[in-house]
């Protein structure tokens, strides 16, 4: 009896042991949550592949900055990320900066006016490159306030602009800025007597404290053993983000031809999307002939008025000095 007694308790010990271990492991595992600087991992992704970030953060004294890392952002796809204070009678101005999957910096947004109660602002942002991005809030003024983020994937970039799918040529650019001005210059296969609407459009937005400065120098050059150069844009502001500079161009001839494109930049980085559809054929590309290419097409001779009068008076003459030695002979003839 007090063997089967002690066994019991033994077991009960074991047991309590068992659940404290497993206790203690699990507030062990919790996520540690940094009240100086909130770094965003996981734990506030949705499970909707479209909508990344949909939550209310603090921003204090204490913590005036929010760093959202693990953004997965696809190349070629606009994101666009909301924000707007939701703490009435509050006010701040915020700031915006992005790191690109490279750990380049794009400072993106920088509030002029101060962000009031409700007031959502929109900063689309066309990625140019695959990867994990990163993005960093900060309040630069105001008093402990609340923040509503919103961070979706839009659609491609190019959809901006044209609703069809006739895409030729469809690609989003990093340029880094060199003084000399970034040179890119791709070869592209054009039809003969056909149309082509090229589209050019910077799709990262620029920080309202940074100059956006871009100057574009753009020609193209046909394949033909002249080269001939088509000058389309010179010393031209590439304009603002989302408004494309778009120009159509139709060929003479088929054949690889050169769009060469340099840009004169202030800010550090820029992307830039490429669009080419397809507006397709121009004309039948056929000369008019002669019906038999046998014969030869009689020439044609221009000969002036002046000419024309003096031969008339000249052939007149003739004749008429004829007609006098006809009847001049006729008459002699008859005594």
């Amino acid at each position: 009896m007090n063997k089967q007694r002690k066994t019991r308790k033994h077991n009960l010990s074991v047991i309590i042991s068992i659940l404290f271990t497993l206790s203690l492991w699990y507030f062990v595992s919790l996520p540690q949550h940094d009240s100086n600087l909130p770094v965003i991992k996981g734990s506030d992704f949705l499970s909707d592949d479209d909508l990344l970030i949909d939550k209310v953060y603090t921003f204090h004294s204490g913590s005036p900055s929010l760093i959202i890392t693990n953004l997965t952002f696809e190349k070629e796809y606009t994101y666009n990320i909301k924000m707007a204070v939701v703490t009435d009678e509050h006010q701040c101005h915020m700031e915006v900066d992005l790191f690109d999957p490279e750990g380049d910096l794009y400072e993106m947004f920088k509030s002029q006016e101060p962000m009031t109660y409700d007031e959502y602002f929109d900063i689309p942002f066309g990625a140019a490159l695959s990867g994990v991005y990163t993005l960093n809030f900060t309040k630069l003024d105001g008093p402990n306030l609340n923040i509503h983020i919103i961070i979706r994937k839009g659609e491609l970039c190019f959809r901006e602009f044209v609703s069809g799918d006739a895409n030729y040529v469809y690609n989003i650019r990093k340029f880094a800025r060199i003084p000399s001005g970034k040179s890119y210059r791709p070869y592209y296969y054009f039809k003969d007597q056909w149309r082509y609407h090229i589209y050019l459009c910077r799709v990262s937005p620029i920080s309202a404290n940074r100059s956006n400065q871009i100057i574009l120098d753009h020609n193209l050059v046909d394949p033909s053993v002249e080269e001939i150069s088509f000058s389309i844009y010179t010393n031209h502001s590439l304009g603002q983000v989302w408004e494309p500079r778009d120009y159509e161009f139709g060929t003479a001839m088929a054949g690889e031809y050169l769009l060469n494109f340099t840009f004169y930049q202030d800010p550090e980085f820029i992307n830039v999307m490429f669009l080419i559809t397809d507006a397709g054929r121009l004309a039948a590309g056929e000369d008019p002939g002669p019906t038999n290419e046998t014969t030869a097409p009689t020439p044609i001779i221009w000969v002036p008025l002046e000419a024309q009068v003096g031969i008339s008076l000249g052939v007149g003459a003739l004749i008429l000095i004829g007609l006098i030695i006809m009847i001049y002979t006729k008459r002699h003839s008859n005594i």
